[in-house]
């Protein structure tokens, strides 16, 4: 499975560059974070850390946290919870949407905003409170200065908030 995952998300980071009006050349690796995530009794509910640069042929990783729930007795997190990590081609719009869009017009247990298309979107199982996800970039210059965007989003049975997003991740395709 996770190779189909890793082919996926290669086949549409070529797709991407095929389709690009970028110029081509040397290009520096980045990532940068971007945004207030949910906060929630004065805590980031949902939040992720890059390990590695986006650099040809290599896997960064984003490790995610998320702090919903309330612990029992043995601090085992009380609700059932599940998370996503979406890719996206834009932190301009998604469809009609401007971004970035706040979520909470769509109700009280909607927290954080919506900054990137949702372009490619992964569920990542929580063991505990963090998880890693890796993402690897093809050896495939055609790749070198494309952006991808990047948020981490969290989804609970009950809340407040039951949806909850993350800051958001600019990474830049390099060497």
């Amino acid at each position: 499975m996770a190779r189909s995952l890793v082919a996926s998300l290669a086949t549409v980071l070529l797709a991407a560059a095929v389709l690009s009006e970028h110029d081509i050349q040397a290009q520096t690796a980045s990532y940068t974070i971007v945004g207030p995530g949910c906060v929630y009794n004065n805590k980031e509910v949902v939040t992720f850390q890059v390990r590695g640069l986006p650099r040809l042929g290599t896997t960064y990783t984003l490790t995610v946290t998320s702090s919903f729930g309330v612990l029992n007795r043995n601090k085992q997190v009380l609700f059932e919870r599940i998370g996503f990590v979406a890719t996206g081609f834009s932190d301009k719009r998604f469809g009609p949407i401007p971004l970035p869009f706040d979520t909470g017009v769509l109700g009280p247990d909607w927290c954080g905003h919506l900054r990137i298309s949702l372009d490619w979107i992964r569920t990542c199982a929580y063991a505990m409170d963090t998880v890693d996800v890796r993402f690897a970039i093809p050896n495939d210059a055609r790749l070198l200065g494309l952006s991808l965007y990047q948020q981490a989003f969290a989804i609970v049975r009950v809340g407040p908030p039951a949806h909850a997003f993350s800051r958001s991740g600019h990474a830049v395709i390099g060497t």
